[in-house]
């Protein structure tokens, strides 16, 4: 499996070839809501290209706050391994997500505007589904939703993504604990 380290203007360049794809399918969303924690800086990167795509400045952004993926900090140890290890150690804990639980997501709210019908969920990465799977559980019924993420990490995860830029591809983004 491929991990590729993209870095600030790359991740622009996949947001907005993201957005054109959502453009091109001719889905107009009346807000993108952005999933914590990795789906924060596409989601307004996104949501500022749509805009323009559309000329449509009332494209909200909403961010769902979860208390979801709290880690120990370990950057300072990471930053000192090679990158060859690190790839393996990414590629490892996806597999282990595969077999191994993880921990339940609790949500805080999920507040979307009463006049977004048309919403656009953006992610980084979709690996199991689970974090997505969660979120639609928690929409209502009358929402029209697609989802958009730079990659998919694994195969046949719980919710597939109507837009996505990678296939088993997984990305180092700059706010990436291991980023060098």
């Amino acid at each position: 499996m491929l991990v590729k380290t993209v870095d600030n203007n790359e991740l622009q360049k996949l947001c907005k070839c993201l957005a054109y794809k959502v453009y091109e399918s001719t889905y107009h969303p009346d807000c993108v809501l952005a999933i914590p924690t990795g789906g924060i800086i596409p989601a307004e990167i996104i949501r500022n290209e749509l805009c323009q795509l559309y000329n449509d400045n009332s494209i909200e952004l909403v961010d769902i706050g979860c208390n979801q993926k709290k880690n120990i900090t370990i950057n300072r140890l990471l930053r000192l391994l090679p990158i060859t290890l690190l790839n393996y150690l990414r590629v490892i804990s996806l597999k282990i997500k595969r077999v191994v639980p993880s921990p339940e997501i609790k949500y805080i709210r999920i507040d979307i505007p009463a006049k977004c019908k048309n919403i656009l969920i953006v992610d980084d990465a979709i690996d199991t589904g689970k974090t997505l799977s969660e979120i639609l559980e928690g929409l209502n019924d009358n929402i029209n939703y697609k989802i958009a993420v730079l990659t998919v990490t694994l195969y046949n995860p719980k919710v597939v993504p109507n837009y996505n830029i990678f296939n088993n591809v997984i990305l180092r983004l700059p706010w990436a604990i291991d980023v060098k």
